[in-house]
This record gives structure tokens, sequence and C-alpha cells, in this order.
């Protein structure tokens, strides 16, 4: 009975969907068809028995999703069988949370948006067997990225998890362990990441969050297996050991690998600019082409870097006691912005990515491109959840009722403010007269003569000091 229910109800929100987009003719099929092709499923229900509740919004959310996939196969001439709608039916599935997450990963990439730059790598004039489909690896290296899987178990888990491969849009065939590898080195041989990259940036200013002018860069290391040191390395070496890794103290601590150094806005905390070097590359040579009215806010480290930009980086400690006060100020100010980067490292560690084991800084730079691409969509989700600030605010109309009240209680609040300034001014009065009869506790102590030399350290600096910008130029 409770079976029989559950399909009534699916079947009443299926035709009423249905109705809607067609009344508004928002695809140009027949709906007659896609009503028979969901009926014939929901016979295969009734058999097997309907277990999940249709009147849960996440259940139902997939449900339009599924349609619309469905109606845009019609559109394009495609079986509609090939649709396996029962996956969105089962009550498996529907419980799958990693389902509705992917979902919405989904729609914020848009791999189809990147298919005109992956296509590049391939030459189709020469004959031989028909290249994968490239937007289809772009999702499987999303995938590992997203739940830090190697090459093999990604492919085992596409197979087993309904959730992989809805997201995949249930792929006929998929690529091998090989492919995947060589996908990494046609990015890097084509020089593909940086377009693929601006392109990023593009689909990001049309969603609405463009670059700001203050800018936040620092760096974290990318560890890996540094192996014996008695044994070759670079191109000698084998592929299990690193290539271009090198080492590296900071802290007391080593480090053998590579480096993440990124560049994200402080106002959308959305990711800008990565790059991926060896460990034993100091901060200081390390550069980015922002322009002149872009401000880059930094750590100590990178005093000596060449950016283009407005400079506001910490500085170090001085000699001069007046401007180490100074300094100080300005440092926890600037620290105050920089440290939103840090949250960047902890996406990328929460999702396996601080520790890789490609040998290589070429497939590194792949590695952490779909994780900085992992980190923006997350970020784009949790900005769609806070609620826009409006600055404009109508001030709200007053009616007749509410201008009666204010017009009978504007005695009292006048008698309430003369009240008021009559006791600030018995107050003023009071603190007067205790400091002349007390006058010897508000004394200031007078200042010791001093030597020659403590004056001339005295004297103010001739740097101005821009309070707003935290930096003394």
């Amino acid at each position: 009975m409770v079976a029989d229910r559950n399909i009534k109800k699916f079947k009443n929100r299926v035709n009423n969907k249905l109705d809607k987009w067609e009344f508004k003719s928002k695809f140009k099929i027949n709906f007659d068809d896609v009503r028979n092709v969901v009926n014939q499923n929901c016979d295969v229900l009734e058999k097997e028995g309907l277990k999940f509740n249709i009147n849960l919004p996440a259940y139902r959310k997939v449900l339009v999703e599924g349609l619309e996939l469905l109606c845009l196969k019609m559109e394009n001439n495609e079986n509609p069988d090939s649709l396996n709608i029962l996956f969105l039916l089962n009550s498996r599935n529907n419980e799958n949370i990693e389902l509705f997450e992917l979902a919405e990963h989904g729609k914020i990439i848009d791999a189809e948006f990147y298919r005109s730059i992956l296509e590049l790598m391939y030459n189709k004039e020469n004959r031989g067997q028909p290249h994968e489909d490239p937007v289809l690896i772009f999702k499987i290296l999303y995938l590992q990225a997203k739940y830090g899987l190697s090459d093999e178990q990604v492919l085992i888990d596409i197979v087993d998890r309904d959730s992989f491969q809805f997201f995949l849009d249930y792929p006929e065939k998929l690529p091998c362990k090989s492919t995947l590898g060589n996908f990494r080195d046609r990015l890097t041989e084509h020089l593909l990441l940086d377009e693929l990259w601006f392109k990023h940036q593009e689909q990001l200013n049309n969603y609405g969050y463009p670059t700001t002018r203050e800018l936040a860069t620092d760096a974290d290391f990318l560890d890996t297996n540094q192996g014996s040191y008695g044994k070759p390395r670079g191109d000698k070496a084998k592929t299990r050991r690193s290539k271009d890794g090198t080492s590296m103290m900071k802290n007391n601590e080593s480090h053998f690998g590579f480096k993440i150094t990124v560049v994200i806005d402080i106002k959308y905390q959305l990711l800008r600019r990565y790059l991926v070097t060896t460990a034993a590359i100091h901060d200081s040579q390390i550069t980015f082409d922002f322009l002149e009215n872009y401000i880059m806010y930094a750590d100590k480290g990178y005093l000596g870097a060449d950016f283009k930009c407005f400079k506001a980086y910490m500085l170090r400690k001085s000699n001069i006691p007046k401007i180490n006060a100074r300094r100080e100020h300005r440092n926890w100010r600037i620290n105050r912005k920089k440290a939103l980067v840090e949250r960047v490292f902890a996406v990328f560690h929460e999702h396996k990515q601080d520790f890789t084991k490609l040998t290589t800084v070429k497939r590194n730079q792949v590695k952490i491109f779909f994780a900085s691409l992992l980190y923006n969509v997350k970020q784009i989700i949790t900005l769609g959840k806070k609620p826009h600030k409006k600055n404009n605010k109508k001030s709200p109309e007053l009616d007749t009722t509410t201008l009666f009240k204010l017009i009978e209680n504007t005695p009292e609040m006048v008698k309430h403010r003369e009240q008021s300034a009559i006791m600030k001014k018995r107050r003023l009065k009071r603190i007067k007269n205790t400091k002349e009869k007390y006058i010897s506790m508000f004394k200031k102590p007078k200042n010791k003569k001093r030597s020659k030399k403590s004056n001339q350290e005295s004297q103010k600096p001739n740097k101005k000091f821009n309070r707003k910008l935290a930096y003394s130029f």
C-alpha cells in the first residue's frame, strides 16, 4: 500500500513538472513520449516496491535533474533508454549524500565550458583510433582530486559508485590507467594549463565574482617520498622516486618535494593564481603578473619579490625602538588579511592534496590545478549560502497610525533629551571639581633629560603611514 501511494505521488509530480515545461515550451519535443518512458519505469518499480519518500526536497531535486537529462537527450534525437532513470528512483541512490553533493559540483564546474581548449591537444587530421573524450577525463581527474584517489582506484570506484557514474553522465567506456597519465603530459606539453585557468577565471566573472583589488599570497610544501640519497636522481631516477623534488629546512623541520604558492582575493576568498615549484626555491624568487592597481599582502619571506603591484609585505624587526612599535602594529594588520590564505591549504589537506606521488613538477602542476578548481567550487557553494548585503536600503514608509504616535510622544522625547543633557553637564562639573581637589593624582611625570644620541633616535621618520593600507611609504 505504501509503495502504491509513493508511485501515485511520483506520477503526479512528474506530470505536473512536464505540464509546466510543455506550457513554457522549454524543450522542443513530444512530451507524451517522455511520459511513456517514465511510466514504463514505474511499472518496474511496482514489482520491486518503492521505498523512498518522494516528499523530501533532495529526492525531488534529483528527480528533476533526471527529467531534464531525459528531455535533452530526446531533443538531440538520442535513445532515451540510454539514460538509466531507475537510478534516480531506487531507494539506495536517493539516500546517497555524495550524489547531491556531486550534482552541485557538476553544475558549477560545467566541464563542457572547457571542451574547446581540451580538444586542441589532439590532431584530428591523423588517421587511427579515435581519442577518448577529453571532458570525461577532465571530470575523472576532478573526482580524483576531490577524494584523494590514485589512477587505479578512481577507475575501480567509478564502476562501483553510482554517484560517480551520475557525475560522469553514465559513460559507456572508461579510459585506462595510462590514458590519465598521458592526459596530464599532453596538458603540459601543449601549454594548455594557463588557458584553462584563465577560462576558469572567466567563468568566475560570469558567476559574479570578479578579481578584487586586495590580494593575499602564501606558500606551503607539497611533500613526497625522498627515498635514499645513494640512488640517482633526475632523468636517471625510477618512476617511483621523485625526479624534480628538492629538500628544504623550515622551522627546524626538513621537507622534501615541491612548494605550492597561491594568491586569493580577500573579498570573495577565491583562488586567482597558483604556482608549483621545487621546495628549495625561496619565496622572494616568485612573481605574479598583477598590475599596479592591485595590493598584495604577504609575509616577511616575500620582501625581495619583484611584484608589479603595490607591495604590502610584513617587515622584519629594526634597531630603532620608535619604528618597531609602528611596524608591529602594521604587521598585525597585514597578518589579519593574509591569514585567509591558510584556508586554501586546509582544504588541500582535507582532500589529501598535501602529499604527492607524482615525480615531476609538470605533473604536479596538473594535480594542483584540479585541487585549486575544487577549492573554488567549494567556496562558490559557501558564498551562495550567505545572504548578500544590500547597501542601498530604502527607508520604510510610515503609516498614519505610527505618525500619530510619534506626534503624541514628541513632548516626552524632548523632556528626556533635556534631562540627559542636564545630567551630562553635572557629570562634567563633578569631574572638574575632583581634578581640582586631587590635582596631584592627575599631574603627568616630568620627562627626564636625554642625551644627544637618544634625542637623535627619538626623531620621527620621514615616512608617512597609511592606516588604510597598513603600509608606510
